[in-house]
């Protein structure tokens, strides 16, 4: 076991040991039993749309790559790597998908891990990123919020700014041995995740996906915070639940090991509710959230698994254009 996951697992016990330490076990039950449920079933009702979301912002990708999949096979590879990489450490389990489009899809693995790499790190950026935002407006005056939204709005073009400085083509090693293979394959996979991330139109529209797909999360926090008598803002909300699932990642446990839930109970006890009402939040947020998604990935996987390999699903496979970029040939 790696030191860095040692020092997660240690502050992840440490932060709720603090919480149960001060924490009143029949105030949470109480909050729990006298949860309003119709709250938070419209909470559970929104994992439809965000899967939806989800399946569409990958679908995005594929069709820039020059791949056009079945809506169903589409849905199902896009939430199983979306849960596998929420529920593993630095979203491992999302390589996954990599396989199972190019057994069930045809869809090269340079391009698989491309799809994967390229949404791993621009969802973790505007994670970051609009935490960050729903901190300023928690902290700063009504009048400064369209400051922050246009600020937000201009630090989604950073990936693009980055992409077109460092996207110019690398010679590829020459040879035929296991290095220069290895080599090959990383600068092409390389190479197709720039590409992706210098397309400006595509960034931009997967980018106001995602950031849907956040607000949806958001508002799933602040209607359990409304199931439990607790009113918050939706920034609060999106506050307390991407500054968790922040801490998760950057602890690399698997499936948050208690860091996530404990972060999330003492971030939502900063916006004012009690430290019951705050854990009830959390344990809402594994029964509505987390777990139906987990069920609905493990029920995605099985026809994956017993599905043969299909003839190519692409309307034409991504090719390096002599820019370095991609395009359907």
């Amino acid at each position: 076991m790696s030191r860095l996951r040692i020092v997660g697992y240690a502050l992840g016990a440490a932060l709720v040991a603090v919480i149960v330490w001060r924490l009143d076990l029949e105030g949470v039950w109480r909050v729990l039993r006298e949860t309003e449920a119709g709250w938070a079933v419209l909470a559970l009702l929104l994992n439809l749309p965000i899967a939806v979301l989800i399946g569409g912002r990958s679908r995005l990708v594929l069709r820039r790559l020059g791949y056009e999949l079945h809506g169903s096979l589409l849905l199902s590879t896009a939430m199983l790597g979306y849960v596998l990489g929420s529920v593993t450490p630095a979203g491992s389990g999302d390589l996954l998908r990599a396989k199972l489009l190019r057994d069930r899809a045809d869809v090269s693995i340079s391009h698989g891990v491309a799809l994967v790499a390229f949404e791993r790190a621009l969802s973790f950026f505007l994670l970051t990123l609009t935490t960050g935002a729903s901190l300023l407006l928690v902290v700063t005056p009504v009048a400064a919020w369209p400051a922050v939204f246009v600020l937000t709005g201009l630090g989604c073009l950073a990936p693009w700014l980055a992409a077109a400085r460092f996207a110019a083509p690398r010679p590829r090693p020459a040879g035929d041995g296991l290095l220069a293979r290895g080599g090959r394959y990383v600068l092409e996979t390389a190479s197709q995740l720039r590409a992706l991330s210098a397309d400006a139109g595509l960034l931009l529209s997967w980018s106001a996906v995602s950031i849907a797909v956040f607000v949806l999360m958001g508002l799933q926090v602040l209607l359990l915070a409304r199931s439990v008598s607790a009113d918050i803002g939706l920034h609060e909300a999106w506050l307390a639940y991407g500054g968790s699932t922040l801490a998760i990642i950057v602890t690399f446990l698997p499936l948050g090991a208690g860091i996530g839930d404990g972060s999330l109970a003492a971030l939502l006890h900063q916006m004012g509710l009690s430290l019951e009402q705050g854990t009830a939040v959390a344990v809402l947020v594994r029964g509505t959230i987390t777990l139906p998604l987990v069920v609905a990935a493990a029920a995605a996987y099985v026809p994956l698994a017993l599905r043969r390999a299909a003839p190519p699903a692409a309307a034409g496979h991504a090719i390096e254009d002599p820019a370095g970029g991609v395009g359907p040939d």
